[in-house]
């Protein structure tokens, strides 16, 4: 989370050994050093705001697979990699791989990101249902992620901002874990952003879960 430059970030590290963790944590490392050495950043356009993270996300790609294919240790090291940041009243989404970004907003719970895994690609092609890709073996088989191959194409998202609207990223640990609805109503709760986050986590291992559980929840109130 880098409050200044009105960034927040989530990763989710795959590959066993620990390379999972180093790839999600460098990812944040790289760009935690590079924004908080780019005083222009806070201060572009929404528009160029995603660019500089798209730019931000292929470097970093590439310096991840390069260390992934140099070292026997962590060869096929990777991670899934989503940033969220506000310019005035819009926002923007840079994405890569199956971490979640939710947008609650009077009511209706939006994904706004789509999932990088064969799954979801299945769906698309009209191969498989909804509730059939949650539950199929192809879940989890991701598509594309930071490191994982030479070079990697970001989605972009952007949109206008409303008051009241409440921002969720999270890691698959907690959305294979709390179905749309459920996940609508704890997100609807009044309280602040930390006190969402731990129910969250509560329901999440309440329900089973015993994967990694990230979560960040962002209240625009301007």
């Amino acid at each position: 989370i880098f409050y200044e430059q009105g960034l927040y970030v989530i990763a989710d590290g795959i590959g066993g050994h620990n390379a999972g963790d180093l790839a999600s944590q460098t990812s944040i490392d790289l760009l935690e050093e590079w924004f908080s050495q780019d005083s222009s950043f806070s201060k572009l356009s929404i528009e160029d705001t995603g660019e500089r993270l798209r730019e931000r996300f292929i470097e970093i790609n590439s310096l991840i697979y390069e260390y992934g294919m140099s070292s026997r240790e962590y060869f096929g090291m990777g991670t899934t990699l989503s940033a969220l940041a506000f310019r005035g009243e819009q926002w923007t989404i840079c994405h890569v791989g199956d971490t979640r970004v939710y947008l609650l907003r009077r009511g209706r719970l939006i994904q706004l990101t789509h999932d990088h895994t064969v799954a979801r690609s299945m769906v698309a092609k009209g191969q498989l249902t909804d509730a059939e890709a949650r539950n199929t073996r192809f879940h989890h088989i991701l598509t594309k992620a930071i490191g994982t191959d030479p070079s990697v194409s970001p989605d972009l998202y952007s949109g206008d901002l409303q008051h009241g609207d409440r921002f969720l990223l999270c890691t698959d640990g907690i959305s294979d874990m709390i179905e749309d609805g459920e996940l609508k109503e704890l997100l609807s709760l009044s309280g602040s952003p930390e006190e969402i986050c731990k129910v969250l986590i509560a329901c999440g291992l309440r329900n089973g879960g015993h994967d990694n559980m990230t979560v960040l929840v962002i209240d625009h109130l301007p």
